[in-house]
C-alpha cells in the first residue's frame, strides 16, 4: 500500500471516531441555532470524502516519505496555528481570525519554494467569502466577534 492510502484509511478512521464523539454531544436547542454538531459532523462527512478520494486515486510510487527535523517543525507549526486559530476566535473574532488562519494553513501547506504570494491572497479571499457565506446565509448561524471588538 502508498502512503496516500495509509493516509485515506486513517482520516476515515479519524472522521468516523470523531462522528462518535460529536453524535454523543447532550443539545437542547433553544433558538433556530443548528446547534454544536452541525460543523463537527459536516467536517467528519469531508474527512471522509477526503479518504476516500486518496483510496480511489492513489497510484504506487516509488517516493517514500521523508520525515526529517523540518517535517515535525512544520507539523508542529501548524498544531500551534489551530490553537491560536482558537485564541483569536475569542480575542478578535471570526472575521479577522479565519484569514489570518487560512492564509498561515496555505502557506504551511505549500511546497518548500513554492510559495505564491498572490494565490495565497486569492486563496485565502475565496475560502473565507464560502466560509462566511455558507455559515451566514445558508445556516444563519452566529459568528464569533470576538472580546477586543
Amino acid at each position: 500500500m502508498t502512503r496516500d492510502r495509509y493516509l485515506g484509511i486513517l482520516l476515515m478512521i479519524a472522521a468516523l471516531l470523531l462522528g462518535i464523539v460529536t453524535i454523543q454531544i447532550d443539545y437542547t436547542p433553544m433558538t433556530d441555532d443548528p446547534g454544536p454538531k452541525l460543523f463537527p459532523l459536516f467536517a467528519c462527512a469531508i474527512l471522509i470524502l477526503c479518504g476516500l478520494g486518496l483510496l480511489i486515486q492513489s497510484k504506487p510510487r516509488r517516493q517514500e516519505l521523508i520525515v526529517d527535523k523540518s517535517y515535525w517543525i512544520k507539523l508542529a507549526l501548524v498544531f500551534a496555528g489551530l490553537i491560536a486559530y482558537g485564541l483569536m476566535l475569542w480575542l478578535i473574532g471570526f472575521k479577522i481570525a479565519t484569514p489570518i488562519m487560512l492564509f498561515f494553513f496555505y502557506w504551511q501547506m505549500s511546497q518548500k519554494g513554492q510559495f505564491s504570494l498572490l494565490a495565497a491572497l486569492i486563496y485565502t479571499a475565496i475560502s473565507f467569502a464560502i466560509i462566511y457565506s455558507f455559515f451566514q446565509y445558508v445556516l444563519g448561524s452566529y459568528l464569533p466577534e470576538g472580546i477586543l471588538f
